[in-house]
């Protein structure tokens, strides 16, 4: 069972059983997880170590996954017996799972405007490309002449997204003086990285 959990959360106790199939008593030195991502893994229930296990008797170990970063996550149980073959190994496989924003385009450049007078709206589009819905608590312009900026269209503000939805903010430039003006829209969010919109 491949396990989908979202990133930098804790997912369900897996079971794995082991079985004796053989005749003879198995005596168990120790169940391990060893390479790969094993640091988003952790056996939190021990049900096999170190103990002689009879034929056709199984015994259980609970494993708990917790992943760091984005896709499928794996590591191997390996467990070291009286057996042919030993240690017997099996791949432990999980997802990480996360939501992604981003924004389009990355930079809003307006042109030339005349101090005082709004310029024609410039439209963002907000999207998720991750795997988990994207929680946007609030969106917000700062900066040293954010005054000179306004959001006149805003759908994102306490929405959630679903992976591959997107919704849209509309950005007017209004100088309150001559220059270069810059400010960045800040969306509040749960995604992975925060990121800004100049």
């Amino acid at each position: 069972v491949l396990e989908k959990v979202r990133v930098g959360e804790t997912g369900e106790l897996q079971t794995l059983t082991i079985t004796n199939v053989g005749e003879k008593p198995m005596l168990i030195d120790v169940l391990s997880l060893v390479g790969g991502d094993v640091e988003e893994f952790l056996i939190e229930e021990e049900g096999c170590g170190t103990r002689l296990l009879e034929p056709q008797a199984s015994c259980e170990v609970r494993v708990r996954f917790t992943p760091l970063g984005l896709g499928v996550r794996h590591t191997t149980a390996e467990l070291h017996a009286q057996m042919p073959e030993s240690p017997a190994r099996l791949e432990v496989r999980g997802e990480g799972l996360a939501p992604i924003l981003t924004v389009d385009p990355a930079s809003a450049v307006f042109g030339s405007q005349d101090v005082g007078s709004d310029s024609e709206p410039l439209d963002l589009v907000v999207g998720n490309r991750g795997t988990a819905p994207l929680k946007i608590s609030r969106v917000t312009l700062t900066g040293v002449a954010e005054q000179d900026f306004r959001l006149t269209g805003n759908e994102c503000s306490k929405s959630t997204l679903t992976p591959g939805q997107t919704c849209g903010l509309r950005l007017v430039f209004v100088p309150r003086a001559a220059g270069e003006r810059q400010a960045e829209v800040v969306l509040s969010s749960d995604a992975l990285e925060p990121e800004t919109n100049a």
